[in-house]
């Protein structure tokens, strides 16, 4: 505020009251009535424009303050803090340390990040969409099986196993009955699979993102996975029947064994290695599977073992399998002209593992499908809670024993 112009209006304003009074006074007018309420009113105003100058003389005294700068107000207060910290060391008594210095009228106007109440609140966090960082692998059964989708609690599926049998006899001989084929059944139940997930309705509500597609996506991936693990090597009453868990049939590893089969199991390879593959043991496995199902005819590893395949050499050092090192050719993988699928559920290299699997999966594996997911979104139950519950039902099993092989390492 400029108070030279303020003193300079309040001058002119006392100079116009007083030239008023001197004329108002030489008029000599007789009516005293008006001459009281003129004085009443010059009154008023000089009572107002004493108040105006109190005001004007604080301005000019605390314009004429000397100005103190920001680093001088913290030096000055480091000072008193470190003089109050000395004295109270000597002089203390009773008094905590923040009311003997004073703290809490030291000023404090400085704004950071690092303080919430200082301005820390007012700096808000750029959130992004929730990015997938874990990958889970899994195996390809949906990928090699047959599936079909049904509208009751099993599939039941007659199977033609068996042969009739027959016999050379002469011209005049006699003829018996011969043996007529036998067939058999196989069930395959579906069984239920559930998740139940909880979310606050506020959350529902405030969160910035959809958390419904959210959990969603994740109980889809969860049970995919769960039902390629039970492909390969469920056991239990209440899951699919892996592959993996049948009995082994007679393996075929002389000539007199060859052709040999059982119904309900099926047939394991010996690797001729403790522990480990060997050349002989894949050409084996190979060879092994009739040739109806050798052109639909895939390998089933785990990565790590495929690893282990690919390092077999020769009696001279040279790799038996080197088409596909590079695993960035772009090319599927191949191992004696058979496509390779990785499968994280099957065994890891050891004595005894069932570590690597040959065959036609979609005729030998049957998959069945009652239903896909469902969710029931159930906000009632328990509040505040929101209920996701979600369900599918599937089953699985091996339904032609002679499509698949399986390579058992040996003891």
């Amino acid at each position: 505020m400029d108070t030279e112009n303020l003193k300079k209006n309040f001058e002119e304003i006392q100079n116009l009251i007083h030239n008023f009074k001197e004329a108002n006074d030489s008029t000599q007018n007789k009516n005293q009535e008006l001459n009281n309420k003129i004085d009443k009113m010059t009154d008023d105003l000089t009572a107002k424009m004493e108040v105006y100058n109190t005001k004007i003389q604080a301005l000019e005294a605390v314009a004429n303050q000397p100005v103190v700068s920001e680093k001088e107000k913290n030096e000055k207060q480091i000072k008193e803090i470190n003089e109050n910290s000395h004295n109270f060391m000597k002089n203390g008594g009773h008094q905590t340390y923040n009311d003997y210095c004073n703290f809490n009228k030291i000023e404090k106007n400085a704004m950071s990040v690092d303080s919430d109440p200082d301005g820390g609140y007012l700096v808000l966090p750029t959130y992004d969409s929730i990015r997938k960082t874990r990958e889970f692998e899994t195996s390809p059964m949906r990928q090699l099986a047959s599936i079909m989708t049904i509208n009751s609690d099993r599939l039941v599926i007659p199977v033609d196993y068996d042969e009739a049998s027959a016999s050379r006899v002469g011209e005049r001989g006699s003829r018996t009955d011969t043996d007529t084929p036998q067939i058999g059944q196989i069930e395959i139940p579906v069984h239920e699979m559930y998740a139940q997930q909880k979310v606050t309705q506020k959350l529902i509500d405030d969160i910035g993102m959809n958390i419904e597609s959210w959990l969603s996506s994740k109980v889809a991936d969860k049970f995919i996975r769960t039902e390629n693990t039970e492909f390969v090597s469920g056991t239990t009453a209440l899951e699919a029947q892996g592959f993996l868990t049948y009995s082994a049939w007679t393996t075929n590893t002389t000539a007199s064994q060859v052709g040999i089969f059982e119904h309900g199991k099926i047939e394991q390879v010996n690797s001729t290695s403790a522990g480990a593959f060997t050349a002989d043991g894949l050409l084996l496995i190979q060879n092994s599977l009739l040739e109806v199902y050798q052109a639909n005819a895939h390998w089933m590893t785990k990565r790590h073992s495929f690893g282990q395949i690919m390092k077999l050499k020769d009696g001279e050092g040279n790799y038996l399998f080197n088409r596909a090192l590079d695993m960035r050719v772009g090319k599927p993988f191949d191992l004696l002209g058979a496509p390779v699928l990785f499968a994280n559920d099957m065994p890891t290299i050891a004595s005894n593992a069932l570590a690597l699997a040959y065959g036609d999966f979609r005729a030998g594996y049957q998959i069945v499908d009652r239903k896909g997911v469902t969710l029931l979104r159930d906000p009632y139950t328990s509040k505040p809670y929101v209920i996701f519950y979600y369900t599918k039902r599937s089953g699985g099993a091996v339904v032609n024993f002679e499509a698949i092989k399986i390579q058992k390492l040996a003891a």
